[in-house]
């Protein structure tokens, strides 16, 4: 593999902690930083954004105020950083509504989830790192896993489906399941314990989906520009590039006498320095996967990646992705349900998964509330595209409706 995909010399930290000194220093240097809520709106004057709001509370599954609801506060900043993740809802308002994406490939997503165990000591190998590709998901869908060693006799073991996949009866969280059953997964995790779970998701798309990425008055950054490295599986260190650019170019245009324009100089950056370096080589990985399969993408992905990375040219030019994930569905009726059978301490039912993750809503609010909201209970022209026997939600029930294993926590 070329060189830019070694991780030889790195350091394995949890993100959460680092997040929590990071919260540290930036407090001591007298930011202020507001846990526990979440900016529900922007603020614009014309058509400059010039704020959020946030800290809103209480509000019924419809976005009406509730008995409980408590308004938010608005902040006000000379520019504001959105950098909220993948799809956050502010940012994908920014980006309808000053068409950011136009010019631009579609942005193409994963799932991506992810366990913490605790394992026997002489299994532990702090430091190690596990990279796999495919298997089990074949033909079915693209995807891969990793595996980090921790200290204290813990590991992290997760696994990302490409969410381009064709059939529609495909269940993500099962096949992490299924991947857990490989022999050498199997035996790492015997006898061990699971402490906790997660999930998130992913943008693949990559340097070629990366949207316009400043409007007056703000910037994307991070994930919210969709600055994922893919087969690194890496964004964390992009995320902070860009954050650093950002603040840079922000504070660059204050010192000027300057607000609620747009930071060109932030653009320029990520689109020339070390972010640019980083996701460039690596451009055309994903589209080759998508529409060669794994076994193409890796003997043409791996020799594009070579020759960029000893030339700084790709031979391959740049491929385009071409249709969003909803696009690449196809209907029901193409394909057949697989209901694996995984009984083994290692696997678990998707009850048990949301017994330990760290998530909460009011009783008021639906896990399907948007769905409705969004119209896809009615939609007609879903109904093809969505397997009879799977429901995107049932008010009256809270279990899964679908289960394709018979587990044991």
């Amino acid at each position: 593999m070329p060189p830019l995909m070694s991780n030889h010399g790195k350091y394995i930290v949890s993100m959460g902690n680092v997040c929590r000194w990071l919260a540290e220093q930036a407090e001591a240097l007298e930011v202020e930083i507001f846990p526990g809520m979440a900016c529900s709106q922007l603020v614009y004057e014309g058509s400059r954004v010039v704020g959020v709001v946030a800290g809103e509370m209480g509000l019924n599954a419809n976005g009406t105020p509730g008995p409980g609801y408590e308004p938010g506060m608005e902040l006000r900043g000379k520019y504001v950083l959105i950098c909220e993740g993948v799809r956050g809802s502010l940012a994908k308002e920014l980006i309808a509504q000053y068409d950011l994406s136009a010019g631009h490939e579609p942005q193409k997503f994963g799932l991506g989830m992810k366990e913490i165990w605790e394992i026997d000591p002489a299994k532990a190998k702090p430091g190690t790192v596990t990279h796999t590709m495919g298997w089990p998901l074949g033909k079915n869908a693209g995807g891969g896993s990793f595996i980090y060693h921790l200290e204290g006799n813990q590991v992290l073991v997760g696994f990302v489906v490409h969410l381009n996949y064709a059939n529609p009866y495909l269940y993500p969280y099962m096949e992490f399941q299924r991947f857990k059953h490989h022999p050498l997964v199997a035996d790492l995790l015997e006898g061990g314990k699971r402490v906790a779970y997660g999930a998130r998701a992913i943008s693949e798309g990559g340097w070629q989906s990366i949207p316009k990425l400043t409007v007056p008055g703000a910037a994307l950054l991070g994930c919210s520009a969709g600055l994922v490295n893919v087969p690194r599986i890496k964004g964390n260190h992009n995320a902070m590039l860009s954050g650093i650019a950002a603040a840079e170019a922000a504070a660059a245009a204050i010192a000027a006498g300057r607000a609620g324009d747009e930071l060109t100089d932030y653009e320029a950056e990520v689109r020339k320095g070390p972010i640019a370096r980083d996701l460039k080589p690596v451009r055309n990985v994903k589209p080759l996967w998508s529409k060669l399969g794994l076994w193409a993408s890796l003997a043409l992905g791996g020799f594009d990646m070579w020759v960029a990375n000893l030339t700084g040219w790709n031979p391959l030019g740049t491929w385009k992705h071409g249709k969003t994930d909803a696009e690449a569905t196809g209907k029901a009726a193409d394909f057949r349900s697989k209901n694996v059978e995984l009984i083994s301490a290692a696997s678990f039912t998707s009850s048990w998964r949301a017994s330990i993750i760290s998530t909460s809503r009011g009783r008021s609010r639906s896990s399907c509330s948007g769905a409705r909201e969004w119209g896809f209970m009615g939609d007609r022209k879903l109904q093809g595209f969505w397997p009879k026997h799977m429901k995107l939600c049932n008010p009256k029930r809270t279990k899964p409706q679908i289960q394709h294993a018979k587990s044991r926590p």
